[in-house]
């Protein structure tokens, strides 16, 4: 029962046959030692790790669609995940004091791999805050900034906010992943495919939706 709440997972990506896969990725440690010492030093112990949740894939290239050369990332959502503060106390869950929340399918918290940035933390508040209105403090919808819930601005400078390390993140990047593609570096209007897997191991029964912003997919 307590599976998806405590458990491991990972994925297995099966790639075409032959291919090389580069390991090449570096990335933020959010476990790591801090953002103030990692941004005076970004070789401290704990302020990056490698990363195999983005590499770069080396192919024949076959049929459409299939091959050549590429990025791949791999997502994975869970949900219903049992967080804890610092001193091990439970954190509430999110709008708990609401009418009709009590059920299973609204326990604990989402994350992505491993990494969480709810809206809550994000905007200071408790992490039951109610849902509210305009004019009524402590809610969200008493926010002055709410279009600032992506801004890496909105957590800059906060204690534990991911620091600018050069090429592995920029000031502010979130604790949840942040995937990167590159250009063709012998042609600049062209770049390379990247190819993400998208994967939820557990979940509640509360539906999700992945949007992909900006960016032309198949």
């Amino acid at each position: 029962i307590k599976q998806p709440q405590k458990g491991l997972f990972g994925a297995l990506v099966i790639e075409p046959q032959g291919a090389t896969v580069a390991e090449d990725t570096i990335v933020a440690d959010g476990q790591g030692s801090g953002g103030a010492e990692c941004a005076a030093d970004p070789t401290l112990p704990g302020c990056t790790r490698p990363t195999r949740a983005q590499v770069s894939v080396s192919a024949t290239a076959g049929d459409a669609g299939s091959g050549g050369d590429y990025r791949e990332t791999v997502l994975i959502a869970h949900k219903i995940t049992n967080l804890r503060w610092a001193d091990g106390s439970a954190i509430k869950n999110v709008a708990q004091a609401e009418f009709g929340v009590e059920g299973a399918e609204d326990s604990g918290h989402a994350g992505f791999n491993y990494g969480m940035e709810p809206p809550w933390f994000r905007f200071g508040l408790p992490p039951d805050a109610d849902f509210g209105h305009a004019n009524a403090p402590g809610t969200y919808g008493d926010l002055p900034n709410p279009q600032a819930m992506y801004s890496n601005a909105l957590v800059e400078g906060t204690d534990n906010a991911i620091p600018a390390i050069p090429n592995v993140s920029e000031a502010g990047d979130p604790q949840t992943p942040v995937f990167r593609a590159q250009r063709d570096a012998t042609n600049s209007n062209s770049v390379f495919d990247t190819r993400m897997f998208v994967l939820n191991g557990a979940s509640a029964d509360r539906d999700s939706t992945y949007i992909l912003h900006g960016h032309v997919w198949q």
